[in-house]
């Protein structure tokens, strides 16, 4: 007996596989069933995925549309220094579309995209700390080119007549008694701008019309 447990022993230490032969086939079994399990386990996010790519814009071609050339309404003197009530239902109207959304509809500074902003937008309610001031001339010219170093931009793809409309809504809806302009400071701002001349926009015709006028020399 002790001859064969020393033969047995002898062969174990001469073929160490003989050890695992019998569980090898458990073995194999359970990781395939623990690689299962990984897999089935794995993230979403960790996928590869391949981005979609946007069509290249270059492929297309966007024709002009077809205008006729118009003359943008001139605005009457007498009202740069007081509105109409169509002005001012036309300025609530463009001041909740185009400036809520910063200045707050209130006018208190406290509108949703202007949290993050550095300085706050302005409210309208405080007196202090106007760069071009609460005259219509000085608004107009923060409409006209914007504050730099914050998030006033230029509405100056407005027309003069919308400028004014959302000037004097502010003006009458928000601020206690603020400053009025002179009249020499309000001919100085039509003088600039040509508010009460009017102003002459140009036709626009697709460009292979324009192409066909040339070779044919008109």
């Amino acid at each position: 007996m002790k001859i064969l447990k020393c033969n047995c022993l002898k062969n174990i230490f001469e073929k160490p596989l003989l050890l695992y032969a019998p569980v090898f086939p458990y073995l194999v079994v359970v990781l395939i069933l623990m690689g299962l399990l990984y897999i089935s386990k794995l993230n979403p996010i960790t996928e590869n995925k391949i981005p979609l790519v946007p069509p290249d814009s270059v492929l297309y071609s966007t024709e002009l549309s077809l205008q006729e050339p118009k003359t943008i309404k001139a605005i009457e003197f007498a009202m740069l220094k007081t509105p109409t009530s169509e002005m001012l239902d036309k300025g609530k109207e463009l001041f909740i579309s185009s400036c809520g959304s910063c200045h707050g509809n209130d006018g208190k500074g406290d509108g949703v995209a202007g949290v993050a902003l550095n300085p706050k937008p302005r409210n309208f309610y405080n007196q202090d700390g106007w760069k071009n001031g609460p005259k219509v001339s000085g608004m107009y010219l923060t409409l006209q080119k914007g504050i730099p170093g914050s998030g006033m931009a230029a509405y100056d793809f407005l027309s003069a007549n919308d400028r004014l409309a959302i000037i004097h809504f502010i003006r009458q809806e928000f601020m206690t008694n603020p400053a009025t302009d002179t009249d020499t400071e309000l001919q100085t701002l039509d003088k600039i701008y040509n508010l009460t001349a009017g102003t002459v926009q140009p036709g626009q015709i697709p460009i292979p019309e324009a192409e066909n006028l040339l070779l044919q020399g008109k």
